[in-house]
């Protein structure tokens, strides 16, 4: 090996002289993809609108039914007797309002779900 020193007083490596004028790419692994092209689902359609529902949707029902409960109730109240009318069934209009009240107690266990996850 020849003793050639650098500027700063150390040895200076002869592994570049040695390491040839060939010099190929680099080679990027190509991996297979884990998971495989998965078809939709109702499930998961439902899964998926449940999710944006109890993010966004049912929360602002229950931020509003706080609000404005008054008003709110009454609208309910008046879709329901609505429904009532049309469909000519109490049933029909009690099933309505239980659907309201539902997504309205929903978005009360979501605000506590959100505020358990974001504290």
């Amino acid at each position: 090996m020849s003793e050639e020193y650098s500027n700063d007083g150390g040895m200076v490596s002869d592994s570049a002289l040695r390491k040839g004028k060939s010099s190929s790419k680099t080679k990027i692994p190509k991996f297979r993809k884990i998971t495989r092209n998965v078809p939709r689902t109702e499930f998961g359609e439902a899964m998926g609108g449940f999710t944006v529902g109890m993010t966004f949707v049912f929360p602002a029902l229950a931020f509003l039914s706080m609000a404005y409960p008054v008003g709110f109730f009454s609208t309910i109240g008046v879709i329901s007797l609505i429904i009532g009318l049309w469909a000519q069934s109490v049933k029909g209009a009690l099933f309505t309002l239980g659907i309201c009240l539902g997504m309205v107690l929903l978005g009360f266990v979501s605000i506590g779900i959100l505020m358990a996850i974001l504290s």
